[in-house]
C-alpha cells in the first residue's frame, strides 16, 4: 500500500500488432496508456504479446487492455494460446482484476472463454463508420447509449460468430451481432476502434484494402468517415471500467 493506505493501480497492454505501419509497440502501447490512464495509477506497462511477452495471470495488475491486431485469432501461433491461457486464468481469479478486449482482443476473449469467431456474415471486410446500438439493458449500456446509437470505427474481416457460455451481449451494428460483449463480470469486449481516428484509417488502411481488391467501395468508406465519433465516451467507459 501507499502512504495513504491505498493499494497502488497498475495496468498492463497486451499489444497484437507487430505491422510497422503502426509505429512499433512503444507506440502502440503509449496510444492506449494516454487514453485510459489516470493521476494516481502507478505503472502502466505495455507487453510485446506478438514476441511471447505476455504477463502472469498472477501479476498484482487491476486490469489488463488486449489490443487489436492484423492477425486472425484462429491463426495457429503460440503466443495466441498464451494470451487466451491469460484470458481464462483471469476469469476464474478472486478478487478478478479487469480486462478489456479490442477488435481482435474482443474475439480472442470470446474463443478463449468457449466461443467462436469466423468470416463476416457479410463476406466482406468491413472498413467504415458504423451505427453501433445497444440490444441488452445494463450499467454499462445505460451509460454509453444513454443519448442512442453510438457512431464508431469498424475494420475487421472476422467477427463473434457464436457467444461463450453465459456471456452477454450488449451491442450490435449492422454488420456484427456481437459488437459489445460482457463476457464475465470482469472481462468486456470492443468490436470496433475507438483509438483510432478516421485519418489513420483512410491513410493506413483503405489504400491496403483496395489495392489488394478486398474492399472496393472506397468512395463510401471515406464518406462514412465524415461522420462524426463517439470514440472518446466509449474510451471513458474503458477507462471507468478497468480502474471499477
Amino acid at each position: 500500500m501507499n502512504s495513504e493506505g491505498k493499494t497502488p493501480k497498475r495496468f498492463a497492454v497486451l499489444v497484437c500488432e507487430d505491422a510497422e505501419k503502426w509505429g512499433g509497440v512503444e507506440v502502440i502501447g503509449k496510444r492506449h496508456v494516454d487514453l485510459y490512464q489516470r493521476e494516481d495509477d502507478t505503472e502502466w506497462r505495455t507487453f510485446n504479446a506478438c514476441e511471447g511477452d505476455i504477463p502472469s495471470s498472477d501479476d498484482t495488475y487491476q486490469g489488463f487492455v488486449i489490443c487489436g491486431s492484423h492477425y486472425s485469432v484462429n491463426d495457429d501461433k503460440e503466443w495466441m494460446r498464451q494470451t487466451e491461457q491469460l484470458i481464462r486464468s483471469l476469469a476464474k481469479r478472486s478478487p478478478p482484476p479487469r480486462l478489456v478486449g479490442l477488435c481482435f482482443g474482443h474475439q480472442l476473449a470470446a474463443k478463449a472463454l468457449g466461443g467462436a469467431v469466423g468470416p463476416n456474415p457479410s463476406g466482406k471486410f468491413v472498413l467504415q463508420t458504423e451505427k453501433v446500438k445497444a440490444t441488452k439493458e445494463n450499467a454499462i449500456v445505460s451509460k454509453l447509449f444513454d443519448n442512442g446509437p453510438l457512431d464508431l470505427l469498424e475494420s475487421h474481416n472476422e467477427c463473434v460468430t457464436e457467444l461463450p457460455p453465459e456471456a452477454q451481449s450488449i451491442a450490435s451494428s449492422s454488420s456484427c451481432d456481437h459488437e459489445m460483449v460482457l463476457f464475465t463480470d470482469n472481462i468486456f469486449g470492443i468490436q470496433s476502434h475507438p483509438e483510432c481516428t478516421a485519418q489513420e484509417f483512410e491513410e493506413k488502411i483503405l489504400p491496403y484494402l483496395t489495392s489488394d481488391r478486398l474492399l472496393t467501395e472506397k468512395d463510401k468508406v471515406r464518406e462514412s468517415f465524415k461522420v462524426p465519433l463517439h470514440s472518446s465516451k466509449v474510451n471513458k467507459l474503458i477507462s471507468d471500467f478497468l480502474h471499477e
